[in-house]
């Protein structure tokens, strides 16, 4: 039998899915991103100490606990009793570390035992606790509320304010002296103020004044300056420079004939000026003017001035 050409079929295999393999992807690690917040101050007898534990891993991945915080200062580990992520505040006594140069910081422990790179370091010369402010005063002053203390050792002090009523109180300042005015205080109002002390890295506890202070406009405007007098017919004109206080209410004219006493012959005037008219020809006058505020008080006289319209 005789055999046709013989048709080779080509075997074809087709490959229905070719998927690309990426790179390996590796467990996280859970180690927590470092602590870059570190805050320590001494305050009186203690270490005040602050930081944040982050949220995140190095890799991205959310924290929910870690298994310590591993806080030192110097050669002292302080116990932190939180480990989830957010704020932490620690006090611990400063007792053992006087007259050290102390290095504070801090590393996260995960759950694995790997620990986070150390945070940002604080170094603070630990010094026996700054006695608080004393003799605290505060005193009505024309620019505002003065207010006064004694401290040795510090060299530097934050003021604060609160009213009587409030829990908290704001600080409103800072002064290098032991004395401060509060410029911003208004009258009728009652302000309780306090004190801290700080010397470097060192902080005194904060005194409080005794009793609260009412503020009281007993402040006078300025004595007027520059009074001038001017004859005309059976008349006087006067003028002087402006006050500028922003209280001022207006000025008080006083009058004397004939070297008598002075008597008020005008009041509450607004403008710098004044005509006394219907005076007689050839009589001696003296003239003085004061100025008055809101409050009702009222300046010395200006020195006087003589003329004979």
């Amino acid at each position: 039998m005789k055999r046709g050409p013989v048709s080779v079929v080509a075997c074809c295999i087709f490959v229905s899915s070719c998927g690309y393999v990426g790179d390996p992807k590796y467990p996280s690690l859970n180690l927590p991103v470092r602590i870059s917040d570190l805050r320590a101050v001494q305050h009186a007898n203690t270490l005040v100490i602050d930081f944040t534990i982050p949220a995140i891993t190095t890799d991205g991945v959310a924290v929910k606990s870690v298994r310590s915080v591993d806080l030192q200062a110097g050669d002292k580990e302080i116990p932190v009793y939180r480990n989830t992520p957010g704020p932490v505040h620690v006090q611990t006594p400063i007792e053992g570390l006087i007259g050290q140069d102390v290095v504070v910081h801090v590393r996260l422990i995960n759950k694995k035992g790997h620990a986070s790179d150390w945070s940002n370091a604080v170094t603070l010369n630990v010094v026996p606790p700054l006695p608080p402010p004393a003799d605290l005063k505060a005193l009505n002053d024309p620019a505002g509320v003065k207010v006064t203390w004694s401290q040795p050792g510090a060299t530097h002090f934050r003021i604060f304010r609160r009213a009587p009523d409030d829990k908290t109180s704001l600080q409103i300042g800072e002064s290098d002296a032991t004395e401060y005015i509060d410029k911003t205080t208004v009258y009728g109002k009652t302000y309780l103020y306090s004190v801290q002390g700080i010397n470097g890295g060192a902080e005194s506890a904060i005194a409080t004044a005794a009793e609260p202070m009412t503020t009281k406009d007993t402040f006078p405007p300025g004595v007027p300056t520059g009074l001038t007098a001017s004859p005309g017919l059976n008349s006087v004109e006067l003028a002087w420079d402006r006050n500028t206080e922003s209280d001022f209410k207006g000025y008080e004219v006083y009058r004397s004939a004939d070297n008598g006493p002075f008597e008020k012959i005008a009041e509450d005037l607004e403008g710098p000026s004044f005509s006394d008219k219907n005076l007689q020809a050839g009589k001696h006058y003296r003239y003085t003017v004061s100025a008055a505020d809101q409050a009702g008080n009222e300046s010395k006289q200006s020195a006087p001035v003589e003329i004979t319209p």
